[in-house]
């Protein structure tokens, strides 16, 4: 083989490996680009079964949760890590919304099981958990 063949073959080979040199890095640059454009899209739907939110110091939280058994509630609790504030739903879609201060809830609304079926109820209790208040009469929807 004389000079000029063996550099021409040289020229060929080099054409062919920056070629694929190209090819390759483009490919890269697509992967990662794609990897990128998934990563700052912000997803439809989450989907997850309790989500808990607290704040900078970790100890005041909201959270949302479904239980097992059918029941979904969300709660707020304060500082202290003391309930404050519940919202629930049981798994018949019954809601209630609960007030808490002390040892368990001061306030109830909602909808409960009665005598003659669903019924909107409204209790306030004490401190000791002792009822001081509610309709005299039920309050059928």
């Amino acid at each position: 083989m004389d000079l000029e063949q063996r550099i021409a073959h040289l020229e060929r080979r080099s054409q062919v490996l920056t070629g694929l040199l190209g090819f390759c890095t483009l490919l890269l640059v697509t992967g990662v680009l794609t990897a990128a454009r998934r990563a700052w899209q912000v997803p439809d739907e989450l989907v997850t079964r309790s989500l808990r939110v607290v704040g900078k110091n970790g100890k005041n939280q909201a959270s949302l949760a479904a239980t097992p058994d059918g029941f979904i509630s969300l709660s707020f609790r304060d500082l202290n890590d003391s309930l404050r504030f519940t919202a629930l739903m049981t798994p018949s879609g019954k809601v209630s919304l609960a007030w808490f201060g002390g040892h368990g809830a001061r306030q109830t609304l909602g909808v409960v099981d009665g005598p003659k079926g669903e019924e909107f109820s409204l209790v306030l209790k004490d401190r000791d958990g002792k009822v001081i208040w509610q309709p005299p009469v039920t309050n059928p929807y």
